[in-house]
């Protein structure tokens, strides 16, 4: 008669939860460096927003090229 092992053998440590904290730690710490402060980022959002809507809807190639010349407009003008 055979006799049954334990089952799967230990699993190995290489990844500890310190190892995970600190990636999330950097992620996070990245994201706060992309804040909108003026009126130019947020036209700048708006024109990464309106690419995206562009595969789904193709007209939005129209609201892409108002948003990037808004964009620089309020870049020129120095509005915050």
């Amino acid at each position: 008669m055979k006799t049954l092992g334990q089952g799967t053998p230990a699993v190995p440590t290489f990844r500890s939860t310190q190892d995970c904290n600190t990636l999330q730690e950097r992620y996070y710490r990245s994201l706060c460096d992309c804040e909108v402060k003026t009126t130019s980022d947020r036209w700048y959002i708006a024109t990464i927003a309106s690419i995206c809507a562009t595969f789904i809807c193709l007209p939005c190639i129209l609201v892409v090229v108002y948003c990037y010349l808004m964009a620089q407009k309020s870049k020129k003008g120095g509005s915050k």
